[in-house]
């Protein structure tokens, strides 16, 4: 006998989801009512629109039970509103949510994004952790290169932004989207890296992830303003200016206390803001800072 697979049939492609179980051998049924989940493997909540699906669960008083099925080892997969309505919570519009799904919790939501975006969205896509981790560090390799270019501004390149906007407009294949990205970064890096001009990928770049929704959040520090500022007092550094300038004060001071050999010092100074989710890049430009 193949898994037992229940359907959550409020609304959405339930007929589809039921062909395609089916075809792979598992048991379907229709799932309504609490009842409904009891010996089941595994359960399915199918696209639709996610409010009306919310409502229905709510209706139906299957909330509580589906949480207490996964709870007690069910699987559960959702597709579209589904996926929506498994997440802890939902940011664009407030519906109740089942709260089952933590990935934004442990890696950043532009991260998700990106892994979703490295497949075309025809073709199948392949859960991991591992995928995961390393979706967020290619970004923050994407976001490193923009780093080294905070004052540099120019013109797009038209022959790398004209090969994006074809992939993007060939079914939106944003894998090779993508890949026009990637390559934009690597050679920009290379002409930062021999001191060429780079200003014009730059603003490539910009477009493309801005195209993409990729960008690197806004830095905002008042939540640690404090904690910086009691970071520069144990440092010996007067707490002046706002955050932002009381962190590159702080790397002054670690930039001398290394010339001077004063390694205490310095490490005390990465470290303390490293637990303030302040991350140090020491590059042959100087030392450059962003927030975790």
């Amino acid at each position: 006998m193949g898994l037992r697979i229940g359907i959550v049939t409020i609304q959405g492609a339930v007929d589809k989801h039921r062909r395609a179980l089916e075809r792979l051998g598992a048991e379907v049924s229709p799932v309504l009512r609490k009842e409904d989940l009891e010996r089941l493997d595994g359960l399915v909540l199918p696209g639709g629109e996610s409010t009306t699906i919310s409502m229905g669960l709510e209706r139906h008083g299957l909330f509580e039970p589906i949480q207490a099925f996964a709870a007690g080892g069910g699987r559960v997969l959702g597709t579209c509103a589904g996926a929506i309505l498994l997440a802890r919570e939902s940011r664009n519009h407030p519906v109740r949510t089942l709260g089952l799904l933590d990935a934004v919790d442990r890696y950043p939501p532009t991260a998700i994004r990106l892994w979703y975006l490295r497949k075309h969205y025809r073709s199948p896509l392949e859960f991991s952790e591992e995928a995961l981790e390393d979706a967020a560090n290619t970004l923050d390799r994407l976001w490193s290169f923009r780093r080294r270019a905070r004052d540099v501004f120019g013109e797009a390149d038209d022959d790398a932004l004209g090969r994006f906007r074809s992939a993007m407009e060939d079914d939106l294949n944003t894998a090779e989207a993508l890949a026009v990205l990637f390559e934009t970064v690597a050679e920009g890096n290379r002409r930062f890296d021999a001191g060429e001009d780079a200003a014009s990928l730059v603003a490539t770049y910009d477009e493309m992830v801005a195209i993409l929704g990729l960008e690197e959040p806004a830095i905002h520090l008042g939540d640690i303003a404090d904690e910086l500022a009691g970071l520069a007092g144990r440092s010996g550094l007067e707490a002046e200016g706002d955050a932002g300038d009381i962190i590159e004060a702080l790397i002054a001071a670690r930039e001398q206390a290394r010339r001077d050999q004063d390694f205490e010092t310095s490490d005390a100074v990465r470290d303390g803001l490293a637990a303030l989710g302040v991350v140090l890049e020491d590059t042959a430009d100087g030392t450059r800072w962003h927030r975790r």
